[in-house]
């Protein structure tokens, strides 16, 4: 039984590492995704940030249904002015960065990287040196921490 618990615990990391990176692969192709913020736990997407119009959100949960292993949706994408400039390209460097830890969401406005959600503790320093190396104005962290079980 044990077995089977770790074995599923495994497997739920593993789905939502694949989730994750494919939203990742999503913004990257998609203008729609510029304000939205996004992180996955047990299958669930949670998403927040701004698109410009109700068309461009529409696009953005299109584009997330495609992903077939998705449990549920938690959409509070807001609707307004979507600031597209250099920092959209730090914004896409920092998500790439962080598509291996599902449960961390990223932000960026004005060359500030903000960094929330949950990460095991034995990730962290790695995730906030490959952060750092993409030479952002600074990095906020709002990540709690926990440990591996």
């Amino acid at each position: 039984m044990i077995l089977f618990s770790i074995l599923v615990s495994c497997s739920a990391e593993k789905r939502d590492q694949e989730i994750k990176a494919d939203l990742v692969s999503k913004a990257k192709d998609d203008i729609n995704f510029a304000g939205v913020v996004f992180m996955v736990s047990n299958a669930k997407v949670y998403l927040w940030g701004l698109c410009p119009t109700e068309h461009s959100r529409a696009l953005v949960r299109e584009k997330i249904a495609s992903i077939h292993v998705i449990k549920a949706v938690s959409d509070q994408i807001g609707i307004g002015a979507v600031k597209l400039d250099h920092s959209l390209d730090l914004k896409l460097q920092a998500d790439s960065v962080a598509a291996k830890y599902p449960g961390v969401a990223v932000s960026v406005a004005n060359d500030v990287v903000t960094l929330a959600g949950v990460i095991p503790s034995d990730k962290f320093n790695v995730l906030m040196t490959s952060v750092g190396q993409l030479n952002p104005k600074s990095i906020r962290n709002q990540l709690h921490q926990v440990s591996d079980q």
